[in-house]
Protein backbone atom coordinates (compact mmCIF):
# COMPACT_ATOMS: atom_id res chain seq x y z
CA UNK A 1 0.00 0.00 0.00
CA UNK A 2 2.80 2.43 0.86
CA UNK A 3 4.61 1.71 -2.40
CA UNK A 4 1.42 2.27 -4.39
CA UNK A 5 0.87 5.59 -2.64
CA UNK A 6 4.45 6.67 -3.30
CA UNK A 7 4.17 5.78 -7.00
CA UNK A 8 1.00 7.89 -7.27
CA UNK A 9 2.72 10.81 -5.49
CA UNK A 10 5.76 10.55 -7.78
CA UNK A 11 3.60 10.50 -10.91
CA UNK A 12 1.45 13.43 -9.80
CA UNK A 13 4.57 15.50 -9.14
CA UNK A 14 6.15 14.56 -12.49
CA UNK A 15 3.58 15.36 -15.21
CA UNK A 16 5.66 14.09 -18.16
CA UNK A 17 5.99 10.66 -16.57
CA UNK A 18 2.28 10.68 -15.73
CA UNK A 19 1.39 11.47 -19.34
CA UNK A 20 3.53 8.54 -20.52
CA UNK A 21 1.82 6.16 -18.10
CA UNK A 22 -1.63 7.35 -19.17
CA UNK A 23 -0.75 6.87 -22.83
CA UNK A 24 0.65 3.41 -22.07
CA UNK A 25 -2.53 2.57 -20.17
CA UNK A 26 -4.63 3.67 -23.13
CA UNK A 27 -2.62 1.47 -25.52
CA UNK A 28 -2.62 -1.52 -23.16
CA UNK A 29 -6.36 -1.68 -22.53
CA UNK A 30 -9.39 -2.22 -24.73
CA UNK A 31 -12.60 -0.15 -24.86
CA UNK A 32 -15.74 -1.52 -23.20
CA UNK A 33 -19.38 -0.96 -24.07
CA UNK A 34 -19.81 1.09 -20.90
CA UNK A 35 -21.16 4.62 -21.34
CA UNK A 36 -18.46 5.85 -18.95
CA UNK A 37 -15.78 5.16 -21.55
CA UNK A 38 -13.83 2.87 -19.23
CA UNK A 39 -11.34 0.51 -20.78
CA UNK A 40 -10.87 -3.15 -19.88
CA UNK A 41 -7.65 -4.24 -18.23
CA UNK A 42 -6.61 -7.87 -18.64
CA UNK A 43 -4.09 -9.87 -16.64
CA UNK A 44 -1.65 -9.94 -19.56
CA UNK A 45 -1.64 -6.14 -19.56
CA UNK A 46 -0.14 -6.21 -16.08
CA UNK A 47 2.06 -9.30 -16.14
CA UNK A 48 3.97 -8.62 -19.34
CA UNK A 49 2.66 -5.22 -20.38
CA UNK A 50 2.96 -1.59 -19.35
CA UNK A 51 6.78 -1.61 -19.08
CA UNK A 52 7.05 2.13 -18.46
CA UNK A 53 4.73 1.94 -15.46
CA UNK A 54 6.92 -0.86 -14.10
CA UNK A 55 9.99 1.38 -14.52
CA UNK A 56 8.16 4.04 -12.52
CA UNK A 57 7.39 1.54 -9.74
CA UNK A 58 11.06 0.59 -9.46
CA UNK A 59 12.13 4.24 -9.55
CA UNK A 60 9.74 5.04 -6.69
CA UNK A 61 11.12 2.07 -4.75
CA UNK A 62 14.67 3.28 -5.36
CA UNK A 63 13.94 6.79 -4.14
CA UNK A 64 11.80 5.91 -1.12
CA UNK A 65 13.62 2.76 0.09
CA UNK A 66 10.97 0.80 1.94
CA UNK A 67 13.42 -1.14 4.07
CA UNK A 68 15.91 0.55 6.37
CA UNK A 69 18.79 -1.78 5.54
CA UNK A 70 20.29 -5.25 5.79
CA UNK A 71 22.27 -6.94 8.54
CA UNK A 72 24.25 -10.09 7.76
CA UNK A 73 26.58 -12.24 9.87
CA UNK A 74 29.90 -13.34 8.35
CA UNK A 75 29.90 -17.15 8.58
CA UNK A 76 32.82 -18.30 6.44
CA UNK A 77 36.00 -19.16 8.36
CA UNK A 78 38.28 -17.03 6.19
CA UNK A 79 36.10 -13.98 6.77
CA UNK A 80 34.73 -11.60 4.18
CA UNK A 81 36.70 -9.18 2.02
CA UNK A 82 35.24 -5.99 0.63
CA UNK A 83 36.54 -2.88 -1.12
CA UNK A 84 35.18 0.57 -0.29
CA UNK A 85 34.23 3.18 -2.89
CA UNK A 86 37.58 4.85 -2.16
CA UNK A 87 39.42 1.62 -3.06
CA UNK A 88 40.29 0.64 0.50
CA UNK A 89 40.34 -3.14 1.10
CA UNK A 90 38.81 -4.43 4.33
CA UNK A 91 38.60 -7.92 5.83
CA UNK A 92 35.61 -8.66 8.06
CA UNK A 93 36.37 -11.61 10.41
CA UNK A 94 34.06 -14.56 10.93
CA UNK A 95 31.33 -13.85 13.47
CA UNK A 96 31.14 -10.13 12.74
CA UNK A 97 28.00 -8.47 11.40
CA UNK A 98 27.86 -6.25 8.33
CA UNK A 99 25.13 -3.61 8.00
CA UNK A 100 24.15 -1.80 4.81
CA UNK A 101 21.70 1.08 4.47
CA UNK A 102 19.46 0.58 1.44
CA UNK A 103 19.06 4.36 1.04
CA UNK A 104 22.79 4.62 0.35
CA UNK A 105 22.75 1.65 -2.03
CA UNK A 106 19.89 3.16 -4.01
CA UNK A 107 21.53 6.54 -4.41
CA UNK A 108 25.16 7.18 -3.60
CA UNK A 109 27.66 6.28 -6.29
CA UNK A 110 25.42 4.01 -8.35
CA UNK A 111 23.16 6.33 -10.36
CA UNK A 112 23.73 9.66 -12.11
CA UNK A 113 21.46 12.41 -10.76
CA UNK A 114 20.42 9.87 -8.15
CA UNK A 115 18.02 12.16 -6.31
CA UNK A 116 15.92 12.84 -9.40
CA UNK A 117 12.82 10.88 -10.45
CA UNK A 118 13.80 9.71 -13.94
CA UNK A 119 12.75 6.08 -14.60
CA UNK A 120 14.25 5.75 -18.09
CA UNK A 121 17.58 7.24 -17.00
CA UNK A 122 18.04 4.80 -14.13
CA UNK A 123 16.36 1.57 -15.31
CA UNK A 124 15.82 -0.49 -18.43
CA UNK A 125 13.93 -3.63 -19.40
CA UNK A 126 16.23 -6.46 -20.50
CA UNK A 127 15.53 -9.12 -23.14
CA UNK A 128 13.88 -11.35 -20.56
CA UNK A 129 11.40 -8.59 -19.73
CA UNK A 130 12.95 -7.92 -16.33
CA UNK A 131 13.58 -4.40 -15.04
CA UNK A 132 17.28 -3.92 -14.23
CA UNK A 133 19.32 -0.87 -13.17
CA UNK A 134 21.28 1.11 -15.75
CA UNK A 135 24.60 0.73 -13.97
CA UNK A 136 27.90 -0.91 -14.75
CA UNK A 137 27.83 -4.70 -14.88
CA UNK A 138 29.75 -5.20 -11.64
CA UNK A 139 27.41 -2.90 -9.71
CA UNK A 140 24.05 -3.79 -11.28
CA UNK A 141 23.44 -6.85 -9.09
CA UNK A 142 23.41 -4.96 -5.80
CA UNK A 143 22.55 -1.39 -6.80
CA UNK A 144 18.79 -1.93 -6.50
CA UNK A 145 17.57 -4.37 -3.84
CA UNK A 146 14.08 -3.27 -2.71
CA UNK A 147 13.14 -6.91 -2.09
CA UNK A 148 16.54 -7.94 -0.70
CA UNK A 149 18.68 -10.53 -2.51
CA UNK A 150 20.34 -13.92 -2.41
CA UNK A 151 18.72 -16.49 -0.11
CA UNK A 152 16.88 -13.65 1.62
CA UNK A 153 15.19 -12.37 -1.55
CA UNK A 154 11.43 -11.90 -1.24
CA UNK A 155 9.67 -14.78 -3.06
CA UNK A 156 6.63 -12.61 -3.68
CA UNK A 157 8.41 -9.68 -5.35
CA UNK A 158 7.03 -10.40 -8.82
CA UNK A 159 3.46 -10.61 -7.52
CA UNK A 160 3.99 -7.42 -5.52
CA UNK A 161 5.07 -5.47 -8.62
CA UNK A 162 2.09 -6.75 -10.60
CA UNK A 163 -0.28 -5.79 -7.78
CA UNK A 164 1.20 -2.29 -7.53
CA UNK A 165 0.85 -1.83 -11.30
CA UNK A 166 -2.78 -2.99 -11.10
CA UNK A 167 -3.60 -0.59 -8.26
CA UNK A 168 -1.94 2.41 -9.91
CA UNK A 169 -3.54 1.66 -13.29
CA UNK A 170 -6.96 1.22 -11.68
CA UNK A 171 -6.56 4.49 -9.78
CA UNK A 172 -5.72 6.37 -12.98
CA UNK A 173 -8.72 4.83 -14.72
CA UNK A 174 -11.04 5.78 -11.87
CA UNK A 175 -9.82 9.38 -11.62
CA UNK A 176 -8.99 10.15 -15.25
CA UNK A 177 -7.37 13.57 -15.63
CA UNK A 178 -9.01 14.96 -12.49
CA UNK A 179 -6.41 13.95 -9.90
CA UNK A 180 -4.02 16.60 -8.58
CA UNK A 181 -1.75 16.90 -5.55
CA UNK A 182 -1.29 19.89 -3.27
CA UNK A 183 2.20 21.40 -3.37
CA UNK A 184 4.65 21.32 -1.76
CA UNK A 185 4.72 17.57 -1.13
CA UNK A 186 6.12 16.66 2.32
CA UNK A 187 9.57 15.06 2.36
CA UNK A 188 10.18 11.43 3.28
CA UNK A 189 10.55 10.69 6.97
CA UNK A 190 12.47 7.60 8.09
CA UNK A 191 11.90 8.28 11.79
CA UNK A 192 8.23 7.28 11.71
CA UNK A 193 7.07 3.86 12.84
CA UNK A 194 6.10 2.79 9.31
CA UNK A 195 8.89 2.80 6.73
CA UNK A 196 8.95 5.28 3.82
CA UNK A 197 6.19 7.52 5.10
CA UNK A 198 6.06 11.28 4.50
CA UNK A 199 6.55 13.97 7.14
CA UNK A 200 2.97 15.08 6.64
CA UNK A 201 -0.19 14.19 4.72
CA UNK A 202 -0.22 14.33 0.91
CA UNK A 203 -3.47 16.05 -0.03
CA UNK A 204 -5.12 14.95 -3.28
CA UNK A 205 -8.11 16.32 -5.14
CA UNK A 206 -9.92 14.09 -7.63
CA UNK A 207 -13.26 13.15 -9.10
CA UNK A 208 -14.20 9.49 -9.60
CA UNK A 209 -15.39 8.53 -13.05
CA UNK A 210 -19.06 7.62 -13.32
Amino acid sequence: AITTAQVVVMLLTHPKALDKVREELRRSTTPTSSASGRREMKADDLVGGMPYLELCVHEALRLTQHSIGSMRKVRCREGFRLVTSEGRALRIPQGYYVGAAHALIGRAGFFENAGRFDPEAHFRTNRAGKVVPKTSAERAKNSHVPFSGGVHACPGSTVAIILIKALVASWLQLTGDSCAIQQPVPDLDYERATIAQRKGPCLLTFRLAA
